[in-house]
């Protein structure tokens, strides 16, 4: 009796899923959001122990990059992987498509900037003060 009841439960429908369809996506957001945790808990606490180990900074600024990567955009990532389950609206599919897109866009543009900020900071401002002012800057570390 019990089983039939959870069946049934698990086949009505809205919006075109399943319960069952919707606890699939669920479950699944909720394994790549921790998967997405762990991987940067490991990665990003084994890199900044190679980094400290390093003279330059390079390696201190691309894991400084990695921390730039924030909760929100694990979320929509998750989100976004739990949504392609499911049977969407295509105009909702699209949308959510389009958020991922612009999210990552943003993302990557921000990244792309402080890279920019970082060679110029190293290469412009250092050449600077070496030639015209005859100083190094041993804050920014080995070139």
């Amino acid at each position: 009796m019990m089983n039939i009841e959870l069946s049934a439960f698990l086949s009505r429908e809205a919006a075109g899923n399943s319960v069952q369809a919707y606890l699939t996506a669920l479950l699944i957001f909720l394994g790549v959001l921790a998967a997405l945790y762990a991987a940067r808990a490991v990665l990003l606490s084994h890199l900044r122990k190679l980094a400290e180990k390093t003279v330059t900074d390079l390696d201190d600024f691309l894991v400084g990059l990695l921390y730039k990567l924030r909760t929100p955009e694990y979320q929509l990532f998750a989100f976004y992987i739990a949504t392609r389950s499911l049977r969407l609206n295509a105009g909702l599919d699209k949308t959510i498509h389009i958020v991922f897109v612009l999210a990552l866009s943003y993302r990557a543009v921000t990244m792309i900037q402080a890279a920019a900020a970082y060679g110029l900071r190293k290469e412009v401002l250092s050449d600077i003060c070496e030639k015209v002012l005859g100083l190094t800057l041993p804050w920014w570390g080995k070139r």
